[in-house]
């Protein structure tokens, strides 16, 4: 998925496209590492970390994916898990700022070229 975005980047400055460019490209890029390269990273560490004689404390990344987007990134009450990027606070910070790049990539891949496309156009649909 990277990979073609890369190009659709590649080509919007190929053909020097900067509305592509700056309105899908990078809003694209920047979602899909805030969320698939966070993933990673977590899938990563986890791996790395000696779970040896603490399995139950070992954090599903399926739950913490699914906190990040609908808890703000608090575990669950009475949960044990270990954070895997710092500490508590430290993890808590970057899943938020996590799903603020995301929700600020949504309206502005969606809603900036339509209206820009449609403001450089209005006077080819005024008929006299």
């Amino acid at each position: 998925m990277c990979i073609g975005i890369i190009i659709k980047g590649a080509n919007a400055r190929y053909n020097k496209n900067k509305l592509d460019f700056w309105f899908e490209f990078v809003p694209q890029l920047s979602m899909m590492l805030a969320l698939f390269g966070f993933m990673d990273y977590l899938i990563i560490s986890k791996w790395l970390m000696n779970w040896d004689g603490r399995t139950n404390a070992a954090p599903s990344i399926i739950t913490t994916m699914i906190t990040m987007a609908l808890g703000g990134g608090k575990p669950a009450e009475g949960s044990i898990d270990v954070p895997l990027v710092g500490n508590q606070w430290t993890q808590t910070f970057f899943m938020n700022m996590m799903m603020v790049i995301v929700v600020c990539c949504v309206p502005i891949m969606l809603c900036v070229k339509p209206i820009v496309i449609a403001y450089a156009h209005k006077d080819d649909a005024h008929v006299e």
